[in-house]
């Protein structure tokens, strides 16, 4: 049980690292506007630790049970609704900025790249 908890944690202390690193760098130097690709890996690498955290959640809150298994479908709705959540926060950021918002395809393309990294993840834990 403990073991679990560490893994949580862990995770959570990647997604904080994850978002402080994007917010002061990446963020700060206009990196997402100079390197447009560079959104790509991000979702990706945020999906993954997502599916990381909803996996190692689901074996926590089930390690006293026979099977705790964890099913794809149900990490993959986590992550996506993740994604939704966080289009929507960028979504009004960039109206509060008065930026231009990247618009529907740009979201639908950024929760495609959340979806890989679930899928990423699963498939390492999976492998194990």
């Amino acid at each position: 049980m403990y073991k679990h908890k560490l893994k949580i944690f862990f995770v959570l202390l990647l997604i904080l690292g994850t978002q402080i690193f994007s917010e002061l760098y990446l963020v700060k130097k206009d990196l997402y506007y100079i390197i447009p690709w560079l959104d790509i890996p991000m979702h990706i690498w945020g999906g993954f630790l997502f599916g990381l955290l909803f996996i190692y959640y689901v074996q926590y809150k089930n390690s006293d049970k026979l099977f705790s298994g964890v099913k794809f479908t149900h990490v993959l709705y986590f992550v996506i609704l993740v994604g939704v959540l966080w289009e929507i926060y960028e979504y009004i950021h960039d109206i509060i900025k008065m930026k231009e918002w990247g618009g529907f395809l740009a979201a639908s393309k950024d929760l495609v790249d959340d979806a890989i990294g679930a899928i990423i993840a699963y498939l390492f834990i999976a492998r194990k």
